[in-house]
């Protein structure tokens, strides 16, 4: 069976109408992940904490280096997010490869206001941690959709990817995108660059620190006063 897939639609949507050639009708575009048993006893080893406080999450990085923010915007970000929000923690996301760069931005921001979890959990222990955020802000990489996925709000930086073929699909999501860009998007589900073809990353670059801190806490804003209306 074959079923092209078009640019203009998610590939979940595709990946359905391949299954539908088949006979397997059904199905729909959500994204699910669950934690393995003994994730939260992990987290909490991880988070080292006595009383939970605002935990913000913030990935440090993306397999595609094209994609990411860089440590002076995730730090510019932590910063004016701890401004914002007295009491909350940062929580840096990330690979056992994004230790060192995490290990740094720690150093760089104020003592005790961010807790590195770069390394520290397995994939599958991961979404005990998402889940525990109040808000996630990453690119177009696995983990912000896991973040998605487990019903965490997230601001989503997505870069040079074609969001009509994946995107943050949660209640709780904003994506942030420069679409005035004559070179953007350039990455697609089966065509993605791993550099910048025109040298700027202006995709990236052009999406100041101040915009998505603003998304953010528009973002928490809204998810707080949603609790206190349930």
């Amino acid at each position: 069976a074959v079923e092209k897939h078009r640019g203009e639609r998610l590939i979940q949507e595709t990946y359905l109408a391949l299954l539908e050639r088949m006979g397997v009708v059904g199905g729909c575009v959500d994204k699910e992940a669950f934690a393995v048993a003994g994730a939260e006893a992990r987290v909490d080893a991880v988070l080292g904490l006595s009383r939970e406080p605002m935990l913000i999450g913030i990935g440090v990085s993306s397999a595609n280096r094209l994609k990411a923010l860089g440590s002076v915007k995730i730090e510019a970000i932590a910063g004016q997010l701890l401004l914002a929000q007295p009491g909350a923690r940062i929580v840096l996301v990330g690979s056992h490869e994004d230790s060192a760069q995490a290990a740094l931005m720690v150093r760089a921001l104020p003592h005790g206001s961010v807790i590195t979890a770069c390394g520290a959990l397995s994939l599958a222990e991961l979404p005990a941690l998402l889940k525990r955020l109040a808000l996630f802000v990453g690119v177009d990489s696995g983990i912000t959709y896991m973040a998605d996925a487990v019903g965490t709000p997230v601001v989503s930086v997505a870069g040079p990817c074609n969001m009509l073929e994946t995107r943050p699909l949660g209640r709780a999501a904003v994506i942030l995108q420069r679409d005035d860009l004559p070179c953007a998007p350039c990455a697609h589900i089966f065509n993605a660059p791993y550099t910048c073809r025109v040298g700027t990353r202006a995709c990236v670059e052009e999406i100041p620190a101040g915009e998505i801190v603003t998304a953010a806490l528009a973002m928490l804003r809204r998810h707080s006063d949603g609790k206190a209306q349930c």
